[in-house]
């Protein structure tokens, strides 16, 4: 059985993790895929720092859940569930790219001007797929952990509100090493891991 249509069905929130083949091959190679993507992500956007944000990103893909399920006492179904968070997570990282080259791309916005309709348009772009990642994440989480929808979207967005802080904090160090650096592509996070 292929696992794309799963992945697209569960992106659509019509699947949960549990429908996804229980293999611990699949579910290294959708961790596999995700990190080449975040690498390729990271190369093409030239954001600092590519192997310490990828072993971030891999300890948050992987930490997450074995901790919530852990708590939850849900353990067994950790497999099934970073395969839903990193095959969702490559299909969103694959969306975002396009988006974030055309915003590194485009100049600037000062302080007290108004967007061009381009900037407009890419910005709710990107805020449209990052609040479908949000939903998909909390979809995945409710039927891992047997939560509630509400909570579980709760869940998702405080583990990326987390997971952005950190990535910003990384970014931020790494723009002060490197001042050359374009800020506003410093500060484009990594869509990845299973909050971002």
């Amino acid at each position: 059985m292929s696992v794309l249509r799963p992945l697209f069905e569960l992106i659509l929130l019509r699947r949960g993790p549990q429908d996804l083949p229980y293999s611990s091959q699949l579910t290294l190679t959708l961790v596999g895929a995700l990190l080449a993507a975040e690498l390729l992500y990271t190369a093409l956007l030239d954001i600092p720092m590519p192997a310490a944000r990828l072993l971030l990103s891999l300890a948050l893909l992987l930490g997450w859940p074995w901790l919530l399920l852990t708590l939850r006492n849900r353990r067994p179904r950790f497999t099934q569930t970073v395969a839903a968070l990193s095959g969702s997570a490559l299909l969103f990282t694959l969306a975002f790219l396009p988006l974030a080259l055309l915003a590194s791309a485009q100049p600037a916005i000062e302080p007290d001007s108004t967007p061009a309709p381009g900037q407009l348009l890419l910005g709710w772009l990107i805020l449209f797929l990052l609040g479908w990642k949000l939903m998909v994440e909390g979809h995945i989480y409710r039927h891992a952990l047997d939560w509630p929808r509400f909570p579980a979207l709760l869940l998702a967005l405080a583990l990326f509100m987390i997971e952005f802080g950190l990535f910003r904090s990384a970014a931020a160090g790494a723009v002060a090493m490197r001042p050359e650096r374009s800020a506003v592509a410093a500060a484009i996070p990594v869509p990845a891991g299973p909050a971002t």
